[in-house]
């Protein structure tokens, strides 16, 4: 059985919890180790391949003041687990934009993954947006030791598509299997997030009062005409409840309280994606919150905060968005009007094409099955 150290951004985020469920129930054989807070002790239970370890334990705290004696780092036990198992895996989407000038702590991280693992693999990434060129070859020089490297869009394939282990596909959740619901609601879903705090080299933080707006605008018109309205919060620490709160807090929604619920992702993966399967139109700020409208073929009206979505977007042809940056100019009932779907021949293509993500890691698991049969054998 291959030992795989899950390397990932683990802060009760629905997408990339969703990302790293993907990634064990591909490989029922291997046994996967997580090293994060202990709120995935529950909320990950379920999965049998994986071990979860939280810096509470008493063995984590063992050897973390162990080594930080005897090897001046304070990252003891996650650099032990690395070296024991046969591989790294990291699984994320935005994990390489240059938030600020200083990008060297986090470049020394992902260096680490290299230094303390036998295979790295970097799975679902999109790089960017970066401000600095050296930024950019400081990390094409890293990837380009990695033994696999598979991106989410073509703009930053193409980035990297010099480094032969490097490959293309649609988002990972699209590898995600699940069926489709036969009891859809007259409801539309929003997904939203805060602004608050994100003011570093890509500050979007100054349009927060105009997002506010518009989500409140978009969502009184389809209160109005006739639609259920839920809010799912994607990811409670960053804020999703709080913004949401905000939002309805307006006595412009005084009149329709029984037609709005609000939602917040906890862990349960299955209830929130439940919610997004039984709606009738998805409006998603957050990304995976428009990727699972697709996945589920709902109809889509995207709202454009980061490139990773305009990037996607641009990868698919899609037309109709919001752009933040010109969110005070979009029309509520032309937005409304021109909303998009994607074909279900379409979606099969990406769900196809989605599993290239796995590519190289299949190839070093799925090896050693076939050395351990012929072992077997002999």
């Amino acid at each position: 059985m291959k030992k795989i150290f899950v390397y990932a951004y683990m802060a009760q985020n629905l997408g990339d919890d969703l990302m790293v469920r993907i990634l064990c129930d591909r490989y029922p054989n291997a046994q996967f180790y997580l090293y994060s807070d202990k709120f995935y002790k529950t909320a990950f239970k379920d999965i049998k391949n994986l071990i979860i370890y939280s810096s509470e334990d008493k063995e984590v705290k063992f050897w973390n003041k162990a080594l930080k004696h005897i090897k001046k780092t304070t990252n003891g036990f996650m650099e032990r687990l690395m070296e024991k198992c046969d591989a790294t895996v990291h699984i994320g989407g935005s994990v390489f934009i240059q938030h600020n000038d200083d990008y060297s702590a986090f470049l020394k991280a992902d260096a680490d993954l290299r230094k303390f693992s036998k295979k790295v693999y970097l799975i679902g990434s999109n790089f960017g947006p970066y401000k600095d060129k050296q930024y950019y070859l400081d990390y094409h020089c890293l990837l380009s030791t990695y033994d696999g490297v598979s991106f989410r869009d073509r703009y930053s394939y193409n980035k990297f598509k010099d480094i032969p282990q490097v490959v293309y596909a649609p988002d990972v959740v699209f590898n995600y299997k699940t069926t489709l619901s036969t009891n859809i609601e007259h409801r539309v879903l929003f997904s939203a997030i805060s602004l608050a705090g994100r003011n570093d080299n890509f500050a979007i933080m100054q349009y927060w009062e105009v997002y506010r707006k518009f989500i409140q605008n978009l969502a009184k018109k389809y209160l109005e005409l006739g639609y259920n309205i839920t809010f799912l919060s994607f990811c409670e620490p960053q804020g999703d409840l709080y913004e949401i709160s905000e939002i309805i807090n307006t006595s412009d929604f005084d009149n329709f309280k029984d037609k709005i619920e609000v939602k917040n992702y906890n862990g349960n993966i299955e209830e929130s994606i439940s919610l997004i399967k039984e709606s009738e139109i998805i409006v998603g700020t957050r990304f995976h919150s428009i990727i699972l409208g697709w996945l589920f073929n709902k109809l889509v009206l995207p709202i454009v905060y980061d490139n990773k979505t305009m990037q996607v977007l641009n990868d698919m042809n899609l037309k109709n968005y919001a752009l933040l940056q010109e969110i005070d100019k979009v029309s509520i009932d032309c937005f409304i009007k021109n909303i998009e779907s994607v074909s279900s021949s379409e979606i099969d293509v990406l769900k196809k094409e989605a599993e290239n993500h796995f590519k190289y890691l299949d190839l070093f698991i799925n090896d050693n099955e076939i050395k351990k049969r012929r072992q077997d054998c002999e």
